[in-house]
């Protein structure tokens, strides 16, 4: 896979096998700020993407190797926070359901709205980029121990160290040292960079 890292607004692929297609939209898409990168097949989109980028992916259901329901599928377990505006010359009902339960932006039937495709890539750019806070969240609050989620989730409910201490029955210099070894593997300086990372994680936290 590619090494390019996040730039600018973000990344935009576009998997389509029509070059025509496939140019108007580059041109529609960067005239909007956003870095490009066009893909001829699913093929050539997997060994550009790079799973740490933030983007979206406009992608055409019908292509030579695969359909972009297979890629849907597929992404969806291995990078599901890249959101899919998908377009298409053979829509169909059964074929937009099934995409938009899997996730999509939007599901949009050539020739399409300039105006709408522009407005559906910068929604799903937001929709990248709150994935991104969340993954990142997630990874952060994975290295904490059982009792430091604990007590981390005693300060997210605004308990000060003297509370937690009397709640969990440990003094307080030992709260202190833990609260001392969250911020460390959270990579946090302060209280409320430390409540921002605990708030936008999926992951739980909850108190036992």
């Amino acid at each position: 896979m590619g090494t390019k890292t996040i730039s600018g607004k973000g990344f935009v692929y576009i998997v389509d096998d029509d070059p025509a297609v496939r140019e108007s939209i580059s041109l529609l898409v960067r005239s909007a700020g956003f870095e490009v990168i066009p893909c001829a097949s699913i093929d050539e989109f997997q060994n550009k993407y790079h799973p740490q980028q933030l983007c979206c992916l406009v992608l055409d259901i019908r292509l030579p190797d695969t359909s972009g329901l297979s890629l849907q599928d597929r992404l969806s377990s291995t990078s599901p926070s890249i959101p899919i505006i998908f377009v298409t010359g053979y829509g169909d009902v059964q074929t937009a359901v099934r995409a938009m339960r899997m996730g999509a932006v939007d599901f949009l039937e050539k020739p399409f709205c300039e105006k709408l495709l522009l407005e559906r890539v910068s929604e799903a750019m937001e929709k990248a980029a709150l994935g991104h806070v969340r993954a990142d969240a997630d990874r952060r609050l994975v290295t904490l121990t059982e009792r430091e989620a604990e007590i981390l989730e005693f300060i997210v409910r605004g308990f000060s160290t003297k509370e937690i201490a009397a709640e969990i029955f440990r003094s307080t210099k030992t709260i202190e040292a833990h609260r001392r070894s969250i911020m460390r593997k959270l990579d946090v300086s302060n209280l409320a960079e430390m409540v921002r990372i605990a708030m936008s994680a999926t992951v739980p936290i909850g108190v036992g």
